[in-house]
């Protein structure tokens, strides 16, 4: 997990697995998950959360495909 923070403002990113069982088959879904937020009378608020799954084209590790 990576966090920055910034005064104010801080950011959360981490790669996880899903774990889940559909039609009886259990199913692990590798997910990219990143949160912003910020601190408003002393209190942490999410601003925005982003989930997505890696396609099938992209490598273990790789951010985008390239070819």
């Amino acid at each position: 997990m990576k966090t920055t923070l910034r005064e104010d403002s801080a950011v959360v990113a981490t790669s996880l697995t899903i774990h889940l069982v559909a039609d009886g088959a259990e199913l692990k879904v590798p997910i990219r998950w990143t949160v912003g937020l910020r601190r408003t009378a002393g209190k942490w608020m999410w601003l925005h959360r982003h989930a997505s799954a890696a396609a099938d084209s992209q490598a273990d590790g790789a951010a985008y495909p390239t070819n």
